[in-house]
């Protein structure tokens, strides 16, 4: 009885309030049934015990202890199973900190008899059966579920990535740096490689070179792939890496360091040192991601298309598409690159202005460069091998146009070696059309890349150039197609001619056949290209009439002066100009 009442003052006794139940609170669960609830009428001194409620719930009440709460809090004493001896909560305590369900094979069990769910302490035989009552499953189901979250936050707190970095975490980040450098490498090799050094391991029978040569045929998609495999992993490593930095430095200075981490990583590891690398071993590392870069350009096949798709409906209405086949350098990109190269020493000018050359060369077509009818050194086909022969020694040309009758109708070219025979064997007196050969014609528009290959072709050194009426305008040798790559070739019968002639800051004398593109390159004049070809007929365009000598003409501040007359054509033009003139270096 006074171990009832005593349990009664401890808990509370709801009884106390009245019983109509107004205002009490839901009972907490009872491990010990009342007496009402065992069908007998409690007596008057048990009342304070039959009211006493037994707390089995895991959260504190108003009085009690807060840590008692905790999920790991440690477990009270452990005694007789008596009340005397034990925690006022034990029978609310796992063994361990735990749960007994949750720890298999307790104590109890080693004592041979079973760990109870929860510890009650000892009834009467008349209060057997404390299961009955369903509120104990209600404690057991609740204690589960805490117990349960207990666990899983136990777990996230001893997880790698609680506090600190693992050495799974940083492998894992290094994986995706190396994947950007991988892909930055490859870029780098594959168009930096050598195509002539590819061609020939090739055709020597390298499985890898001819791999690498089918990739470069369709540039744009292999560039598209390891645009999209270099942008995944590394949107992949920044991500990891403010992750595992807000972790370990907290969500305010974790994506601050984040960002200046990783911004210097992929600069450095992914970027700069692959790239440098690459493009010094670019064939030995073509060779090498040749395999994994055709398949992942396999793999990412519908991507690239998608993407292609998607970024003309974007560029359409700009009035542009996207070509994943064109040519990733164009030539005004390698005209600045070369131009850049000058100024930085490493290519001279002349080599400068050879490559330009090059590029200018499939532009300019056969009456750019040929040498005008009114220049041209022909013979008669009625002229004897001897006259030819002076005309020979006379001009210093080694060949020579055939005509008949006039020059619109040349029936053949004459060389000297054909002529030396006749002359050696006394028959000077032959007509030359009997040692010409068959002349080569080409129209005037032809361009000079192609009229280079067909002059290879035939073997032939020299071509006539007729207009569209049929007439002979001129003619064009294989010397002067080089000419326009290399500059002048003078053998020792050629007469050097200045072109270009610097009297003072602000005059200049020029050559009557220089055409306007070269006097505006060397003196840096704006004169209008398209009508004429050449500064002589820019000043006939301007005056309107044959010329006479000292005639002068302005255009645009730029005073023209015909310094010489040669027949009816200009020979030679004196330019002056209001500012000083600084010409290019030839």
């Amino acid at each position: 009885m006074a171990e009832g009442a005593g349990r009664a003052h401890r808990h509370g006794a709801p009884g106390a309030r009245g019983d109509s139940g107004e205002g009490r609170q839901l009972p907490r669960t009872t491990l010990r049934r009342t007496a009402a609830a065992r069908g007998h009428r409690p007596g008057p001194g048990h009342a304070a015990e039959d009211h006493a409620l037994r707390r089995t719930d895991l959260g504190p009440g108003p009085g009690d202890d807060p840590g008692g709460a905790r999920c790991h809090a440690r477990p009270g004493p452990r005694g007789r199973d008596d009340d005397a001896g034990r925690h006022p909560r034990d029978g609310l305590r796992p063994r361990g900190g735990r749960p007994h369900y949750l720890h298999g094979r307790g104590r109890g069990h080693r004592r041979g008899r079973p760990g109870p769910l929860l510890h009650q302490p000892d009834a009467p035989a008349d209060e057997a059966l404390p299961f009955e009552d369903p509120a104990p499953v209600t404690a057991r189901a609740a204690h589960g579920i805490i117990a349960t979250h207990c666990l899983h936050e136990e777990r996230v707190r001893s997880s790698p990535l609680d506090g600190s970095g693992s050495p799974l975490d940083v492998l894992i980040l290094a994986l995706l740096l190396l994947l950007s450098a991988f892909f930055s490498g490859s870029e780098t090799a594959l168009l930096a490689a050598n195509k002539l050094r590819l061609r020939q391991l090739d055709e020597a029978g390298s499985a890898r070179a001819g791999l690498v040569r089918r990739l470069l045929e369709e540039p744009g998609r292999v560039l598209t792939a390891l645009l999209v495999g270099n942008n995944i992993v590394n949107v992949a490593a920044t991500v990891f890496a403010t992750a595992l930095l807000v972790r370990l430095l907290g969500p305010q200075r974790g994506p601050l360091y984040a960002l200046l981490g990783m911004t210097l990583l992929l600069l450095i590891v992914g970027e700069i040192t692959p790239k440098t690398i690459a493009a010094k071993y670019a064939d030995r590392l073509a060779l090498w991601v040749s395999r994994p870069i055709s398949w992942f350009t396999v793999v990412l096949g519908p991507v690239i298309r998608v993407l292609s798709l998607l970024s003309n409906l974007l560029i359409r209405p700009l009035g542009g598409r996207v070509d994943l086949d064109s040519p990733l350098v164009t030539e005004e990109e390698i005209r600045l690159l070369v131009k850049v190269g000058e100024e930085e020493g490493v290519i001279q000018e002349d080599e400068r202005q050879m490559i330009h050359s090059i590029f200018e060369f499939g532009d300019t077509v056969a009456r750019e460069v040929m040498v005008p009818r009114i220049d041209m050194v022909c013979v008669a086909d009625t002229d004897t091998v001897a006259d030819a022969l002076r005309l020979v020694r006379q001009e210093g040309h080694s060949r020579l146009p055939v005509y008949h009758g006039s020059i619109d109708q040349i029936v053949g070219i004459v060389h000297v070696k054909d002529l030396l025979p006749y002359v050696q064997d006394g028959r000077g007196q032959t007509p030359v059309k009997e040692a010409a050969r068959a002349a080569y014609f080409i129209p005037e528009s032809k361009p000079l890349d192609s009229l280079f290959r067909e002059m290879r072709r035939r073997k032939v050194h020299l071509a006539i150039v007729v207009d569209e009426y049929g007439g002979t305008a001129g003619l064009v040798t294989i010397e002067d197609l080089l000419e326009e790559i290399v500059g002048p070739i003078l053998d020792e019968y050629d007469v050097e001619e200045k072109l270009f002639e610097t009297v003072n800051d602000a005059v200049a004398l020029v050559d009557g056949r220089v055409s306007l593109e070269e006097v505006n390159e060397h003196l840096r004049l704006e004169l209008p290209v398209g009508e004429v070809d050449t500064i002589g007929g820019f000043v006939y365009s301007l005056l309107g009439h044959v010329p006479a000598q000292g005639e002068s003409v302005t255009y645009d501040g730029v005073e023209l002066v015909v310094e010489r007359l040669e027949g009816h054509r200009i020979a030679r033009v004196r330019v002056t100009k209001r500012a000083p003139i600084e010409p290019l270096r030839s």
